[in-house]
């Protein structure tokens, strides 16, 4: 289907209103235009709409792979640093976490993070990213010394 543009239909909306004056016309046909015209308006305005949201999505979509990206770097830095196994790597990230203050998280969460594996609730994404962003600070901060 081909998109209409809105300010096409406001002529064919204007005819509309004036046919609504005209004493030989009648009503039903008066009432289906009208009909038409308001469809038409919906199907373009749901088009719009879809694909703002599809802009939105591809952007989250790119957001989210940067920070998964970014805590996995961060994660392996942690495991070959200190020569971690990955439990152990998971269970420090939990501990850190919590004291952080953001709440608690599990080092199985911790690890479905690492392998990617799942679709993770806000609250959990925002309890890794104040630990990614605590380390990237840290980080920040012995780089500048």
């Amino acid at each position: 289907m081909s998109l209409v543009n809105v300010s096409e239909v406001v002529p064919f909306l204007a005819f509309v209103c004036l046919l609504m004056f005209a004493e030989k016309i009648p009503v039903h046909l008066i009432f289906a235009a009208m009909c038409f015209a308001m469809y038409v308006v919906k199907q373009q305005l749901t088009a719009e709409f879809n694909a703002h949201v599809e802009r939105l999505t591809a952007d989250l979509t790119t957001q989210d792979a940067t920070f998964v990206v970014e805590g996995q770097r961060i994660l392996t830095m942690i495991m070959t640093d200190n020569n971690y196994s990955l439990d152990d790597m998971c269970n420090m990230v939990s501990v850190e976490i919590r004291s952080l203050g953001v709440g608690k998280i599990s080092k199985e969460t911790i690890k479905n993070f690492y392998y990617n594996n799942g679709d993770f609730r806000g609250s959990t994404l925002n309890k890794i990213g104040a630990w990614i962003d605590s380390k990237n600070n840290f980080n920040l901060a012995n780089n500048s010394e």
